[in-house]
């Protein structure tokens, strides 16, 4: 039978895992906390937030007439839902693969939310208003079947592919109307039924090549990915786990083999002035493995972030808030991935072969220096973010989805002398608030031209003694 109670809190590892009837609120912030798929769980007069890993994952059902605030990575994933309120997805792969049935507006923010998911519209009761879902994040509803099921819905894409691959199923006398921005539809199909009308509104032209950017395994893969290195945590005995909310108890994390896993709600996050270090390595045997997940709500903030050069050895940045205030060191083999909203919000990222922003606003405010290839790719990602080459050679920037209205919300890259940038302006309007500093006029390439026409090209100037100067066009 159902265990009435009043607000929940789930915070250590798979607690509450039987079926509850909530006269309050949920609060799943543990690792798998709440999680069973025998479990059906109805909040009768409150919302659910759900701030650890994988927290009420693979749900029976959970009914809820309040919010859904979903901020770690694969909440609710692979879950089943009924919500009259909005649900709110800002972790990596949040209700991947769910099921969902709504009467109210669904947010997907982080990289591959709502991914794979089937969303079922049905009516709010409160006559032919019209119902809203937003795709922010990177591949977020990509795969997914939307079906208006009679309700009037306007959907829009707004991260890059956010809606690849997906299908609008407009039936039973709905109005769909369709909103693509920058390669959000890139992939899309629609059907329309019983009467009902479809309208598509495109902004932003693209540029059909893509330089080499395709949806590599990173991006179609990130959902395997996140549950396929989260069961690593589990399975090798020298991974480190902090699954508990707020749970900190080293100065220092040091892992040498295996990964280092912050998976409840402000794991390994420093509440003081203190920086504290997740250190990674080689040291032993040269055994080179290990990824640092930092998957629940705000883990990982204000941490120094190192993986000690070890190869290949990446950094996971998936839950709300993950990463942010940190300096995050990887090396020239190591990749950084923003991929939550906000994540590594006020960072200072150094040495890394590829770093995505790929979260809705994620790297913003954040100082990159010193990599490779620069991937932006969620909604107004990169925003009072300052790239700088600093020697690396040869610097990359794709750049995939429209900026911010607000021209104070820049992006700046310095492009030292000596290295050469390249930035790919992929989507008009993405390097509006784009602000380029040299030391030469020669050594930064902006390709930003679709045919022939004017493409939004930033403005570069060069530094000299007197001051800066803008270069010819």
């Amino acid at each position: 039978a159902p265990i009435s109670s009043d607000d929940m809190s789930c915070n250590r590892k798979e607690e509450c895992s039987k079926a509850q009837e909530i006269n309050g609120f949920l609060y799943a912030y543990g690792y798998k906390s709440a999680w069973s798929e025998m479990a059906d769980i109805k909040c009768i007069s409150g919302g659910v937030e759900i701030k650890g890993d994988s927290a009420c994952r693979e749900i029976g059902l959970l009914d809820v007439d309040f919010n859904i605030y979903i901020s770690s990575s694969l909440g609710l994933y692979k879950g089943r839902i009924h919500a009259d309120s909005e649900i709110l997805g800002y972790g990596a792969g949040s209700i991947g693969n769910g099921n969902i049935t709504t009467s109210n507006s669904v947010k997907c923010s982080g990289a591959m939310s709502c991914s794979n998911a089937i969303i079922t519209l049905e009516s709010s009761g409160s006559g032919s208003l019209t119902q809203y879902i937003f795709g922010y994040g990177s591949m977020s509803l990509s795969y997914s079947i939307i079906n208006s099921n009679g309700v009037d819905i306007e959907i829009s894409f707004y991260g890059a592919f956010s809606g690849y691959y997906s299908h609008i199923n407009c039936e039973l006398g709905s109005r769909c109307e369709i909103n693509c921005f920058g390669y959000g539809c890139y992939g899309l199909t629609t059907s329309e039924s019983g009467g009902s009308s479809i309208v598509m509104n495109y902004y932003g032209d693209l540029i059909l090549d893509l330089k080499g950017i395709k949806c590599d395994d990173y991006q179609v893969n990130l959902l395997s990915i996140l549950d396929n290195e989260s069961d690593l945590c589990d399975m090798y005995w020298k991974s480190r786990t902090r699954d508990v909310s707020n749970k900190l108890s080293d100065n220092i994390i040091k892992r040498y083999n295996g990964n280092v896993c912050c998976r409840g709600s402000q794991s390994c996050k420093s509440e003081s002035s203190t920086i504290y270090t997740i250190l990674m390595g080689n040291n032993e045997n040269n055994f080179d493995c290990g990824n640092l997940l930092c998957n629940g709500y705000e883990s990982c903030k204000n941490t120094q972030l190192d993986n000690n050069d070890i190869e290949y050895g990446n950094i996971y940045c998936n839950g709300f808030y993950s990463c942010s205030s940190s300096l995050i060191y990887s090396n020239y083999n190591g990749n950084v991935h923003c991929s939550a909203t906000y994540s590594c919000f006020n960072s200072e990222i150094l040495d890394g072969k590829n770093v995505y922003c790929s979260g809705e606003k994620g790297c913003n405010s954040a100082i990159i220096n010193n990599t490779e290839n620069i991937y932006i790719t969620g909604n107004e990602a990169g925003q009072n973010t300052i790239i700088n080459s600093n020697g690396v050679g040869i610097m990359k920037i794709y750049i995939l989805s429209q900026a911010s209205d607000d021209v104070d919300k820049s992006m700046i890259i310095n492009c030292k002398e000596g290295d050469e940038c390249i930035i790919y302006c992929l989507v008009n309007l993405a390097c509006k608030n784009v602000k380029i500093n040299q030391f030469e006029c020669f050594n930064v390439y902006i390709d930003c031209n679709y045919n022939d026409g004017d493409y939004y090209c930033p403005k570069i100037s060069y530094k000299s003694i007197s001051g800066n100067h803008d270069c010819p066009s």
